[in-house]
């Protein structure tokens, strides 16, 4: 979280919306789990809450642009990342630190993609 947080916060360049933003997100997501998610199923309702902000219009595309990128920055750091999963009775998911293509254009939180 705290990783995640420091990335939005460095990506939309002001430390106070940057706040706001990754714990709305944080908050929201909650809503959209069920009791007792997977890592996999809590970052993807992570992921689900910021495209619901940004389908709101409560956030704007470039904003959301480079907060998605900082949070699969974030996830994939841990190896939570696009091609993670999770097996029945695992004691956590296989790690990849893949992030989606189309996130791999920016530098965020001190990573640079290719």
């Amino acid at each position: 979280m705290m990783m995640m947080t420091r990335g939005i916060r460095q990506a939309v360049g002001d430390d106070k919306s940057g706040y706001r933003l990754a714990w709305q997100i944080v908050v929201d997501s909650l809503k959209l789990t069920s009791a007792n998610p997977t890592f996999l199923e809590g970052r993807d309702a992570i992921l689900r809450a910021l495209d619901d902000l940004r389908a709101g219009q409560q956030i704007t595309d470039g904003n959301h642009r480079v907060a998605r990128s900082a949070l699969w920055a974030a996830f994939a750091h841990f190896g939570m990342g696009a091609n993670a999963f999770s097996m029945l009775g695992s004691t956590g998911p296989p790690l990849t630190t893949a992030s989606p293509r189309a996130c791999n254009t920016n530098n965020v939180g001190g990573h640079l993609f290719p």
